[in-house]
Parts: C-alpha cells; structure tokens; sequence
C-alpha cells in the first residue's frame, strides 16, 4: 500500500510503472548483449584518437586582392552585358506609397506639463535611486570556531597564503566566497569591523553562521543626487507615462472619426496629429518618425490600395495607415545604379585576376 500510495503521489500507477521499468530493463539487456564483446575494425581507434588529437603545423600564401592588375574602366557594352547578367544585384525591393497618421506618446509628452508636487513624490518613491548609502563589495569565509579564524587571519597577514587560497582550503569557490556589494545594514554584528577597514582584511567578527574573515575588494561612497539634478529625468518619465495614457485618448477619437467617414488628411487636422507620407519597404520600412516599428511595416504590407484600415498599436503608441500604390519589385535602369554597376564589375575581375595569380602560384 505504501509502494502505491508513493506512486500515486507522483501521478503514476503501479501498473505503469513496473510496465515503464520492464521495458528499460529490457532495453538495456538488448544494448548490452549487442555491445559487450564487439572489437572495432582495424584502424577505428585510431582514426578517432587522430581526429580528436592530431594537429597540423601549416603556412599560408595570401594573395590580397589589391595585388590584382587594376581592370580600369569597362566600355560601354561591357557594363550593359553586366548589368543584364547581374540584374538580381540592382533590383529594387517592392514598395509601398503610403499615407500615415502617427500617434506617438514621445511628441505628445512635449504637451505634458509635470507639475513640481508630483515630480517631487516620484523623487521621493525612487529615494533609493537617488540616495545610495555607502557600499563594500566583499568577500566572506565562514570558519568553525575563533581559533581557526584567528589563525587563518595570521597566515594571510604574514603572507603565507591567500585569502582566496583559505577560500579553497575551506572548500569554498570563488562564488561562494562573493558576497557582492553590501550596505551596513546587510552585515548585522559584521558592519562595524567591515565599514570601519579600508581595503582588504576585516575581521574575524562573529555572524550567524560563526565566526567570519571579510576581504574588502572595494569602496563605494555614499552618492546622493539632489531633486533639481534628477528633476528633468523625472518629469520626462512622467511626462512619457501621461503621453501613452493620451495616445490612447487620440487613437480612439481618430477610430470614431475614421468610423464617420472622415479622410486621414481630415483626422489629422481635426485632432492635431501629424501626417506622415512616404515609400515604405520591407528592410528600411520607412519609420514612424521614431523607428520601423515591426506592426507599421506588417501593416503597410497587408493593406491593400485604397483599403480602409483599422488603428493599430505601433511601439508605444498608435498609427493609422493608408496605401496608395504598390510599386513592384524591380531591376533598376543602368542609368540609375551606374556608379555601384562600375565597382561590382572591376571587383569581379580583380577577382578573377586574383585567382589566376593564385592558380599560377600553386603550379609553381
């Protein structure tokens, strides 16, 4: 019953699990019958033991590109003969043509007045931020009574050992012996001994867990930073949180007036937002004044010309998008891409050029 009751307790059946165990002990009957007695082909050993310890000691022979004859400039239909045989290299993404209006909590938290009260309750919410207390980083070794401390302390204050060497004959690794950066309050009995020293050795003081050596890696002062010092990073913080709470205001007027049969370019205008136009593309995206946000590219790239489209959460805050055209992916005229079809076709022959260098030299 015990045996049952143990099984339940882990949400298997005895049935199960002696079915479970069976099986594995079967299975390890079969690998071992299959693999006890086997002798490798002749040479497997040492096949392996070269693939996993034999080294080479090699030289190399670099022919840098730049050593390759210069292939000066191509004629006209060299260049044309390029640029049809490379086309893939000067097409042009699809892009869409389109018109945005942009609600961004970033611009409006430039409307946002913060008033002092509230920015001095938020200095005083983040006084932690703003008034660290003085710090140590240190190390602890924990010992079983007075003696072995004191004497740990006298074979490190005579140089005959380490504090970190104690630390492994202590069984301690380096980790174990971090305590991190600590304020008084975290040292208990520990904190007059530890913020009394410099850097270096503290101690041995009594803790919970018996007596204690400290090693002072570091000192960190006090550092406190007065209200009128983080009063703009405050009031931009609540500022920028008022603005998504606004954001959200705007995109649902511009969702009723969009429900009215208002025009973007009419929305815009009625409720002071910016209207933004342009080509948009899957890698550059466009932007929204504040990045390619992911949601307005996937937007630009589902809508269809003359789509009405619904308001959509772009980053932090909202657009809404409409699509004029589609402009098909296309190679561009030689004209248009001379310059970079010039460059691509003298690499392609100082590449070639390199690579007969580099046959000839291997003849030799």
């Amino acid at each position: 019953e015990q045996y049952r009751f143990i099984l339940l307790q882990r949400g298997c059946s005895v049935v199960r699990f002696e079915s479970d165990l069976r099986r594995a002990l079967a299975r390890d009957r079969v690998a071992a019958g299959v693999s006890g007695g086997v002798t490798g082909a002749p040479g497997l050993a040492e096949a392996i033991i070269a693939r996993e310890f034999e080294t080479r000691s090699f030289e190399t022979l670099t022919l840098p590109l730049a050593a390759a004859p210069d292939p000066g400039e191509p004629t006209e239909g060299e260049l044309i003969a390029w640029h049809e045989a490379e086309s893939a290299r000067y097409e042009a993404p699809e892009r869409r043509r389109a018109v945005w209006i942009d609600i961004d909590p970033q611009a409006l938290a430039a409307e946002v007045d913060v008033p002092e009260s509230d920015a001095r309750a938020e200095y005083d919410a983040r006084l932690d931020r703003y008034d660290v207390p003085e710090r140590r980083a240190v190390e602890r070794i924990v010992f079983p009574d007075a003696a072995a401390a004191d004497a740990a302390k006298a074979r490190i204050e005579a140089g005959e050992a380490t504090f970190a060497e104690i630390g492994e004959e202590r069984g301690l690794a380096p980790e174990d012996q971090d305590q991190g950066e600590v304020v008084r309050g975290d040292l208990g009995e520990a904190a007059g001994a530890v913020f009394g020293a410099g850097l270096g050795l503290a101690g041995p003081v009594p803790t919970a867990f018996g007596p204690a050596l400290y090693n002072v890696t570091a000192v960190l002062p006090a550092r406190t930073t007065p209200f009128e010092d983080a009063r703009a990073e405050i009031e931009a913080d609540l500022a920028l949180e008022t603005a998504e709470a606004l954001a959200a205001e705007r995109a649902e007027e511009v969702a009723d007036l969009l429900a009215s049969g208002a025009t973007l370019e009419e929305i815009a205008s009625d409720v002071g937002l910016p209207l933004r136009s342009g080509d948009v593309t899957q890698a550059e995206g466009g932007g929204l004044g504040r990045g390619a946000q992911p949601e307005f590219i996937a937007e630009v790239f589902e809508a269809r010309p003359g789509e009405e489209r619904d308001v959509i959460e772009a980053g932090r805050g909202f657009a809404l998008v409409r699509v004029d055209e589609i402009v098909e992916a296309a190679v561009q005229p030689l004209n248009d891409v001379r310059a970079l079809a010039v460059r691509d076709w003298a690499a392609a022959r100082q590449r070639a050029a390199a690579l007969e260098l580099a046959a000839d030299a291997a003849e030799r």
